[in-house]
Parts: structure tokens; C-alpha cells; sequence
């Protein structure tokens, strides 16, 4: 049991002050989860995001869309639609 590798899940734009863009990257790992009755069985595990060019990102506030360029120290934000209506 163990890691198998990683699936791409999707991607996502983020912003940072100055409005430059951002395409953000989602990856989660595959965990084996085999056992007597399936021992091909596998599931996602944890999500790891990264920059276009692999820069690692992670979480600041995600109910606020805020994420953090690690190697640069730079905050990213998702913007909102604001067209939606409630």
C-alpha cells in the first residue's frame, strides 16, 4: 500500500494586487486502498496545488479565495463573479 501517482483534477485562475494572472493547477494523489476483496482499489488523496510552472501554492483562506505562492511569498486571490445574483 501506498502512493500510486497523482490525477490532474482541474484549473483555476488567480490574481494577484497588480492583477497579473496566474493559472493555478490541481493535482491529488492516488492512494492504494487494496485489499482481499479488490486489490486494485485506489482512491484521491490530499490535493496539491502549483503554478503553471510548478511553483508550489497553497491555501490561505479559501472561503475568501486567498492562496499563496510559497517560493515567492506572493498572494493570489481568486476573483469573485459578481454578476451572480442572490
Amino acid at each position: 500500500m501506498g502512493k500510486l501517482g497523482e490525477k490532474y483534477i482541474g484549473t483555476f485562475w488567480a490574481y494577484d494586487k497588480d492583477d497579473n494572472a496566474y493559472k493555478i493547477n490541481v493535482f491529488s494523489s492516488i492512494i492504494d486502498c487494496g485489499n482481499a476483496q479488490d486489490p486494485n482499489a485506489t482512491r484521491l488523496g490530499l490535493n496539491r496545488l502549483c503554478t503553471e510552472d510548478g511553483l508550489a501554492v497553497n491555501v490561505v483562506d479559501i472561503e475568501n479565495g486567498e492562496f499563496l505562492i510559497v517560493q515567492t511569498n506572493t498572494s493570489i486571490y481568486m476573483k469573485r463573479n459578481t454578476d451572480l445574483q442572490s
